[in-house]
């Protein structure tokens, strides 16, 4: 069984095919979740191999390897599987259960490896492979991934992933130290919304109690300790079961969650609530985590909580629903997250984003337009060409831009009132606190009092203040 490519899958191989061509040694590209990565790196790999390229993909999760391994599989393409014993039976199996039929072959050209097993034998690969593709390559720049490139420095490299940013904002490209010449844009996310490609996203932002106030940073991201240690509580997690049950009831979700412990917690508080989730996490062994994914995806399950193991790169059409129970400052991992739901499956009339952390205010909403650049992320800008202001309706909570007169949803216009009621407030009270400074300088006729009035107030220098007072008041004598 082959895949029938679309459209724009056709285009974007071809602009790969043409900077190859141009020179380019090392390409990036861009496309967003949904737009079938692992579908147009097979076609690509597939013609590599026939015109006698060894092929490397490199993924770095497990659940990615079988992946890549069965799309591979459906082009007919033979190849290897350099990762743990368990993982290449899972992805064999997998491939009789569709196929009917393995592909894997241990001398094939082509190979799909793990990050980790080929960075620990990096000797045997040196300089071995003609081709290298790499996925989800933001994080192609360091560590094994790097020491991988690096060792095969004959070879043509592809990255493809969904967001070229990294947090610390590093570029990706060879000018600002990383390994990728050039970039091929794939389609945005509002062209396949708009084609039928990916479902459009419905945001909601409702209170559940959680205080971000003086949150800490660590290694540039939001402290996950700390955080959970904030959002981990009964009360809260029942506030964001309590909001599932009415704005996406038994809808298939993925809750992304601060730690282990907190994911677990969450999964406990669903299934009191009657909903039937499974936490998942990277001490479960293969038979309960591809359970636990495939069980999502078949209805078993109604969600899944996670911390960290599904962010990227998992494929299950069903999800509707993305529970953001983690706050970040990572555009990257925000982005993943919610692409886990965007894919369109019938029935899907949209996707739910339910985000209590306040992820869209800090980054967007996930169909914005955006500009990439392989030169890195200045820290003072945002990538984000659509206005960032956002209002949060105060009936439906639903998201939407300020440019919006009522919300799209329920057709609100209250919160457009309460934020002009908050406005005129706050300029009265503004105005009343002058007319109260005022009257205290009015009241202090001396120097010396002066001098005591802008100590209170807590003015760097009193005494300059107080002589700009005392002298401004000679002068209108």
């Amino acid at each position: 069984m082959k895949y029938t490519l679309r459209p724009y899958q056709k285009k974007f191989i071809q602009e790969v095919h043409s900077q190859f061509c141009a020179g380019s040694r090392a390409v990036l590209g861009q496309g967003p979740t949904g737009m079938g990565k692992t579908v147009i790196f097979s076609c690509i790999s597939d013609g590599a191999v026939r015109i006698s390229n060894r092929v490397l993909i490199l993924v770095h999760r497990q659940e990615l390897i079988c992946q890549t391994s069965v799309a591979l599989s459906r082009f007919g393409l033979n190849h290897n599987i350099v990762a743990p014993g368990n993982v290449v039976k899972n992805a064999a199996n997998l491939q009789y259960r569709e196929l009917g039929r393995h592909f894997y072959d241990s001398s094939a050209l082509c190979t799909v490896g793990s990050v980790q097993t080929i960075g620990r034998k990096i000797d045997q690969f040196k300089g071995f492979y003609d081709f290298i593709i790499t996925d989800e390559c933001h994080h192609a720049v360091a560590g094994q991934w790097r020491q991988i490139t690096d060792a095969n420095p004959q070879a043509r490299l592809l990255g493809l992933t969904a967001t070229p940013e990294r947090l610390d904002g590093k570029g990706l490209g060879v000018e600002a130290g990383g390994v990728y010449e050039t970039m091929v844009l794939g389609p945005s996310v509002k062209e396949l919304i708009r084609d039928g490609y990916l479902s459009a996203p419905r945001v909601y932002a409702p209170p559940v109690g959680f205080d971000d106030t003086g949150l800490k940073s660590v290694a540039g991201d939001y402290d996950v300790k700390e955080m959970a240690l904030r959002l981990d509580k009964p009360k809260i997690i029942g506030n964001a079961v309590k909001h599932y049950a009415k704005l996406a009831d038994g809808m298939p979700a993925i809750a992304f969650c601060a730690t282990v412990e907190h994911a677990q917690h969450t999964a406990e508080e669903f299934r009191r609530a009657g909903y039937n989730f499974k936490c998942i996490d990277g001490t479960m062994d293969d038979c309960d985590r591809r359970d636990a994914i495939e069980g999502l995806g078949n209805g078993k399950y109604q969600g899944l909580t996670s911390c960290e193991i599904i962010s990227e790169g998992t494929d299950i059409p069903v999800v509707g629903c993305a529970i953001f129970l983690r706050k970040t400052k990572s555009l990257a991992k925000y982005l993943q997250q919610a692409g886990r739901v965007l894919r369109p499956y019938p029935g899907k009339e949209y996707s739910v984003i339910l985000d209590h952390v306040g992820n869209v205010e800090i980054h967007g909403f996930p169909d914005d337009d955006r500009e990439w650049s392989l030169l890195g992320r200045s820290k003072k800008r945002t990538n984000v060409k659509d206005d960032l202001f956002v209002r949060t309706c105060p009936n439906c909570y639903a998201v939407y831009k300020s440019s919006l007169k009522a919300c799209p949803v329920c057709g609100c216009e209250e919160c457009i009132k309460s934020k002009q009621e908050v406005e005129y407030i706050e300029a009265e009270l503004v105005e009343r606190q002058r007319i109260i400074e005022r009257e205290e300088r009015k009241k202090s006729n001396a120097f010396t009092d002066l001098i005591e009035l802008g100590k209170r107030r807590g003015y760097k220098n009193p005494y300059a203040w107080a002589s700009h007072i005392f002298n401004a008041r000679k002068r209108r004598k």
